[in-house]
């Protein structure tokens, strides 16, 4: 159980299942393998992943599901009911409360944290959070707004080890990004004429990057690929063997 909120990467680790468990041995791992053969890595701690790709190309489909969204969300389409496990917790509803992540903004943190590491900066540890919770009552009732239809709740005994809150801080991973978009101000070249792809088309200096630095909405991020490269995927990266991500 979380001795503070919002949850800090400096928290004390004490795994409750074997899930969580494996996750602390690989950062231990990768930390050994830092001091001893200077493998830099960053390992990313995500909170609640959730949503899906904008256009609907990609999304969540597990079976069985087990995600909160996307029960919701089928329970709303079919008419069922959904189970709330344990309505008694120390919340504003008793429902439990957690930090959704959005996958868009964890893809996203993933290039950013490959950049990081390219540029030569220490392994850590970053959380992927919002510090902004959200009780199980609260999805419900704005997949209800939402979707416009009335979800049925089945209230259930509470699950063993769950908490009440799990929310993190995101201030060690907002001053890496501060300090990452001061290095790119300072790098920034002088305007030059518009480059031209091989398809002749003109586009704008460091367009990909501007627009991930500028937080551009994903349809315009992809527009932007598609006039560098002619297609919606930017090239490989760089291979640098003194570095490795590990997404936790």
């Amino acid at each position: 159980m979380p001795e503070t909120i919002p949850i800090s990467e400096d928290h004390p680790q004490r795994p409750v299942n074997p899930y969580g468990y494996s996750k602390l041995v690989v950062e231990r791992m990768l930390a050994d393998l830092d001091a001893a053969r200077g493998l830099r890595s960053i390992s990313l701690r995500y909170f609640n992943a959730a949503g899906a790709d904008p256009d609907g190309e990609i999304g969540e489909a597990h079976d069985p599901e087990t995600h909160l969204i996307p029960l919701v969300l089928a329970a709303a389409r079919d008419g069922k009911s959904v189970s709330v496990f344990g309505d008694d917790y120390d919340t504003t509803d008793g429902t439990c409360v957690r930090d959704y992540v959005h996958v868009l903004d964890i893809a996203e943190a993933h290039v950013l944290a490959l950049e990081y590491l390219l540029r030569g900066e220490p392994s850590c540890s970053l959380n992927l959070a919002n510090a902004r919770g959200y009780s199980v009552k609260e999805v419900i009732a704005t997949a209800e707004r939402v979707s416009g239809r009335r979800i049925r709740v089945n209230i259930t005994p509470r699950r063993v080890g769950d908490p009440a809150v799990l929310i993190g801080a995101f201030d060690r991973a907002q001053a890496v990004n501060d300090e990452r978009q001061a290095q790119h101000r300072e790098a920034e070249p002088e305007a030059r004429p518009p480059e031209v792809n091989s398809g002749g088309r003109r586009l704008p200096n460091r367009a990909w990057t501007r627009a991930r630095r500028t937080k551009a909405p994903y349809a315009r991020r992809q527009t932007y690929l598609r006039l560098l490269y002619g297609r919606t995927r930017p090239a490989p990266p760089r291979r640098c063997s003194n570095a490795a991500i590990w997404a936790c």
